[in-house]
């Protein structure tokens, strides 16, 4: 019996074990009285397969396929430290994504499509006059406090107008199927709508766990949707705006979504950026971009409105631009969402929507609300404190606390709610719970059922509204049960969950593939290339060179250094044991992880495996792999998912090593030729995938940089000091095969080991890539792509240290003074180094030093206090 027949033949006790819970039989989105429901036919072929053992490996085959693409949640967890003071951290986590999707029918999807798009239009009109005319608070449609006094609300917002036919772009709506079927809203997200990119990573992984249903079943498409958001979003530009210029605002890399905006940004088209890289000059936007100052148009925020602007908000915010507000009311720039939006996502609002939709639209509103109670009415307080104990008690926004359910609470905790609510009646809600609808989940070779909440998208397409056919659907990652999961399903604060993909089913005479994003005519001008040429990104991409090149490099000295261990451990010949410390000690001196293998008792296998693992030490592979990572999150939007493909099996192997500290070698060599494998490929990935523009030039010139510091401190470390013959001989195989220039030299020296032919071929041959001069050629042909001032301080400094290797005489070089010292070799690695270090100094200097910190002047303030 598959899982999917269990499941069906276990729906019954399902149903009893859920109703017993929650105290309604709840809607279930698979089985009707045994039987599987219309829209599961088609695909039930396919999901029979799932028999148990096969289960487990779909769930592992997802978790892999997520990996390889990159797609993370930050969990922001809270702490105290040493001091006192309360520190969050982001805990970065794999998203979570279950092989079951949710599936929607044709005729189903319709109705719901259809109250989306009204919901929004609704929504639409009521920011609309909130922060325009104001009639629906002035004759008590809405009352005031329910706007005045919610943190969403920005007094400042009044008056300003986004062009176009819409202030709301975008929105999200979280929806609950009741017992009867009915879908019903839970709440609604206008402040910064998270979770659209999400919908779109989890339909690329389902797309490739089953190809033949996807070949077979008519799926609506999600990437229409996109292409109609940025339609909408293009519309509402400043007036004589030809080509805008768009960018998505994120709060940063360590922020709960940083996935999903930066894919975002990237399925849009748009750079992703931050406030850092933003300033106010002439009353308008302008960003930060190689030394120069672009126009921004139109801004996508993912920042909550009051933390946009520290001048006229939220003082103490470092996430927004200094006048922002300034900006959107002189019309020079459009926030999307507009800046306030969030008050419409005050829950006392959904009791009174049905009344709004009559009056502004004329229509009866489609989709029903979750009953609320609203405690500043008199009556619906005194309901809520009679049902204390059954009721959901929700603040109007998470600035005054959590929400909780009355059924938990013990009876002095209902006391201390009871008073709560007495003295400040305007700040709380109460909601019914509602028994959600119950989708089987995988929970290791069972299904098992869960409750499932869907969030629908809907966005601006210039005239109208696009609702994206799905949604991101969720589920706990713990069984249905009273209050617990259901409870935190509900109030859209979830626990840990699992995300499902949404399969609208089409109808027969709806081709697919209809509504692509091949459009007819000339195409829009293209975008300038310095549009998302900030410091910041500048830095992480210069960065991301040094930290691929110094883990590459370093990588490739351990593994030859395990490969002449075996045969020196084994030499009867004397110098074996001079020619491993040699190279032992070159490990330590090139990654700079001391004291290393200058130590005395130092374990070589231990060593070499901390040097491979250990994140949290300074120079090792396994750091310069994390930071690496943490430069390509910065910068997610620029890179296609083959960099994250290749990041997660690195990240897969190291992990794995690092279970293993026993290995004796094998498992350490395995690893560390899956990291250069990888290194490799993301060395073709930047070469042949990226756009060859500055930020790529940049990109290659810390690659430059970093393999000429890393030689010199190599040739420093190894063949500074004349040993015996034998020695010098197995240093200089070793040194070969560390550049990959040993087929090089045996061709060209026929095999005989010479320091003069090695110094040729590793400082002055610009034709070996792995030479000091071919790092300095290159760096002749990126740095004017990024620096063009002739003769600038850039260039000056490549000028220095150019002319060192002018003249050299590598004969000359190679010899060893009566202590056996080369003292010129030494001290031309000394001036050389120090010489690329000013070349460093000087980008860093030019393009990526950030923008002094602003400080404010005075606390601006978003919220006004609501009347009591």
């Amino acid at each position: 019996m598959t899982a999917l027949d269990e499941y069906l033949s276990r729906g019954r006790q399902y149903a009893l074990d859920a109703e017993a819970a929650v105290g309604d039989t709840p809607y279930d989105e698979v089985v009707d009285d045994g039987r599987l429901r219309a829209g599961w036919v088609p695909i039930a072929g396919a999901m029979r397969r799932l028999s148990g053992p096969y289960l487990s490996r779909l769930a592992g085959d997802v978790a892999r396929l997520i990996e390889d693409d990159g797609a993370t949640y930050n969990r922001i967890q809270t702490h105290t430290d040493a001091s006192g003071s309360v520190v969050s951290e982001a805990v970065t986590e794999p998203w979570r994504l279950d092989p079951v999707p949710l599936v929607v029918q044709p005729g189903e999807w319709e109705l719901l499509e259809a109250g989306l798009a009204q919901r929004a239009r609704l929504l639409d009109a009521v920011v609309r006059d909130i922060y325009g005319a104001q009639t629906l608070l002035a004759d008590g449609s809405i009352p005031p406090p329910i706007v005045m006094g919610h943190g969403g609300y920005v007094r400042y917002a009044h008056g300003i107008e986004v062009p176009g036919a819409h202030q709301l772009v975008m929105s999200a709506t979280d929806l609950g199927r009741a017992p009867g079927g009915q879908w019903t809203v839970m709440s609604d997200r206008t402040q910064a709508p998270s979770g659209a990119a999400y919908a779109m990573e989890n339909r690329r992984v389902m797309s490739r766990l089953f190809p033949e249903i996807y070949r077979d079943v008519q799926i609506a498409r999600l990437l229409p949707f996109f292409n109609a958001l940025r339609t909408g979003i293009e519309a509402t530009a400043p007036p004589r705006t030809d080509s805008p210029r768009v960018v998505v605002l994120s709060p940063g890399a360590q922020s709960e979504t940083a996935f999903d905006q930066a894919y975002l940004a990237s399925l849009l088209g748009y750079p992703l950026v931050e406030g850092s890289d933003l300033t106010m000059r002439d009353g308008r936007v302008w960003l930060r971009s190689m030394g120069e100052l672009d126009p921004v148009d139109v801004i996508i925020r993912r920042v909550d409105a009051t933390w946009t602007d520290p001048l006229f908000l939220r003082g103490s915010s470092r996430l927004g631009v200094p006048g922002l507000v300034d900006a959107a009311r002189r019309g020079t720039v459009s926030i999307l969402n507009g800046l306030g939006s969030g008050v419409l996502e005050n829950p006392a609002l959904l009791g009174l929507l049905p009344s709004l939709s009559r009056r502004l639209l004329d229509e009866d509103l489609l989709l029903p609300s979750v009953s609320t109670y609203w405690c500043g009415n008199d009556a619906e307080r005194s309901h809520v404190l009679a049902n204390l104990d059954s009721l959901v008690l929700r603040p109007i926004d998470r600035e005054r606390g959590p929400t909780v359910y009355g059924g938990d609470l013990s009876s002095a905790e209902r006391d201390e709610w009871r008073a709560r609510i007495e003295a400040a009646p305007y700040d709380y809600t109460g909601q019914e719970l509602l028994a959600l609808s119950q989708l089987p989940t995988t929970r290791d070779d069972v299904l098992e059922p869960r409750p499932v909440l869907l969030r629908g998208f809907v966005a601006s397409s210039g005239e109208g509204y696009a609702v994206l056919p799905g949604g991101l659907a969720r589920v706990p990652d713990v069984p249905a049960s009273a209050g617990g999961s259901m409870l935190g399903m509900f109030v859209g604060d979830p626990p840990p969950h699992i995300s499902k993909d949404t399969w609208v089913l089409l109808g027969d005479d709806i081709d697919p593939a209809a509504t692509g994003w091949l459009h007819d005519g000339p195409s829009a001008p293209p975008s300038d290339p310095f549009l998302a040429m900030t410091p910041r990104m500048l830095s992480d991409l210069f960065w991301i060179g040094r930290y691929s090149a110094r883990a590459e490099d370093l990588v490739r000295l351990v593994l030859s250094v395990r490969e002449i261990t075996g045969d020196l451990h084994s030499s009867p010949r004397g110098g074996a044991g001079d020619a491993l410390r040699t190279m032992r000690q070159a490990m330590t001196q090139v990654s700079m992880t001391y004291p290393g293998f200058l130590s005395e008792d130092v374990s070589p296998l231990r060593e070499i495996h901390s040097l491979m693992v250990d994140a949290q030490r300074t120079g090792t592979v396994a750091q310069s792999i994390a930071r690496l990572g943490g430069a390509l999150q910065e910068v997610r939007d620029q890179f296609s998912t083959d960099v994250w493909m290749v990041m997660a099996e690195i990240e897969r192997a190291l992990a794995q090593l690092r279970r293993t500290p026993q290995d004796l070698g094998s498992q350490l060599v395995h690893t560390a030729e899956v990291v250069h494998r990888g290194m490799l490929g993301m060395s073709g990935i930047f070469y042949d995938n990226m756009i060859h523009d500055p930020g790529w030039h940049l990109l290659e010139a810390g690659r430059a940089i970093e393999r000429a510091n890393s030689l010199i401190a190599l040739l420093r470390s190894t063949l500074g000091v004349r040993t015996t013959p034998y020695a010098d001989s197995q240093v200089i195989d070793a040194v070969l095969k560390a550049t990959e220039s040993i087929v090089t030299y045996r061709r060209r020296y026929r095999g005989r080991a010479h320091i003069d032919g090695v110094l040729q071929l590793l400082m002055l041959d610009e034709n070996n890539p792995r030479s000091i001069a071919f790092a300095l050629h290159k760096l002749a042909i990126d740095i004017p792509t990024f620096d063009p001032e002739p003769g600038g301080p850039i260039q000056q400094a490549l000028e220095g240290a150019s002319s060192i290797l002018r003249g050299v005489d590598v004969v000359q070089l190679a010899s060893p003074d009566d202590d056996g010292v080369r003292t010129e070799l030494e001290e031309l690695l000394s001036q050389l180094y120090d010489a690329i270090g000013e070349i460093s100094q000087q980008i860093y200097r030019r393009h990526l030093r950030p923008p002094a910190d602003q400080q404010p002047i005075f606390e601006g303030t978003a919220r006004v206090e609501s009347p009591r």
